[in-house]
């Protein structure tokens, strides 16, 4: 584990806990394990699946249960953004139906591992991802983030956003399977 690697893996982590939603996986503690010198995470346990295994398991969602996934998930991403973040990876896989122990069902978004805050709020994570680097899951990336623009804002999860919404009520995804890679999908 060096550079920015290290750098992501903790930027995750105060991404995540900086953003106060019920609807983002809540992170308690950061450190590195003075044993093995490996950097750790500690976060909520979640008990559920995630949309990605959800969408294998029974394809395409009933309307209203699709829509209540995505009004959650875009209620965590509307409250990231209040907090000047940007996730930039928003696809079923990040998006966790997690289960309380009272039994009600909560969406949680994960994985604000390429996530990019607003230079003006957090200017110390200048040069973690780049402008003109690519990062994320192609099939679900907003044409401005898939060309590496400049200046991508909150748009660009709500892009991401619509594309599982899409797949929750189609069962795949406009473009079909077979776009995997930025080359095919642009």
């Amino acid at each position: 584990w060096q550079g920015d690697l290290v750098n992501r893996f903790f930027r995750e982590a105060r991404a995540s806990a900086s953003i106060e939603s019920e609807h983002i996986v809540e992170v308690y503690d950061t450190g590195t394990d003075p044993a093995t010198r490996l950097p750790f995470i500690l976060m909520e346990l979640l008990r559920g699946e995630d949309l990605e295994m959800i969408f294998e398991l029974v394809g395409a969602l009933r309307p209203t249960a699709a829509c209540r996934v995505i009004a959650q998930a875009a209620l965590g991403l509307a409250d990231a953004h209040y907090a000047g973040i940007i996730h930039r990876d928003v696809k079923p896989a990040n998006i966790f139906l997690h289960t309380r122990p009272n039994g009600e069902g909560v969406v949680k978004i994960l994985d604000f591992g390429i996530a990019k805050q607003s230079l003006d709020l957090a200017p110390q994570n200048q040069g973690l991802t780049r402008t003109g680097s690519i990062m994320a899951t192609p099939a679900y990336m907003s044409p401005e983030q898939a060309q590496g623009a400049r200046g991508i804002d909150g748009r660009t999860d709500v892009w991401s956003l619509s594309m599982c919404l899409y797949e929750a009520l189609a069962g795949c995804l406009p473009w079909g399977p077979e776009v995997d890679t930025l080359g095919n999908l642009i």
